[in-house]
């Protein structure tokens, strides 16, 4: 994460932000931000994310070139550890 993406022109607008937590019950969040210069800051470290499933919340943010609309695109996902009961 401490750079960004690639070179181009979106990547270097866009403000992401990565949240992982316990699932289904968070006891905390860790959370890391990736301003559009590639700067990358450790908001926050959860106290416990467990062993089995974590929850990812993944947002970019940015503004638009025409007409300077501020817009967000985020997305969810539940990962396993891999292994089964």
């Amino acid at each position: 994460m401490a750079t960004a993406a690639n070179p181009a022109p979106f990547s270097q607008k866009a403000t992401e932000v990565v949240k992982i937590s316990k699932y289904p019950t968070p006891n905390g969040v860790t959370q890391f931000t990736r301003s559009s210069d590639g700067t990358v800051v450790n908001n926050s470290v959860a106290t416990d994310l467990g062993t089995q499933l974590v929850k990812v919340d993944v947002a970019v943010s940015w503004t638009m070139t025409l007409g300077g609309h501020a817009r967000t695109e985020q997305t969810s996902s539940i990962v396993s550890n891999g292994t089964k009961k």
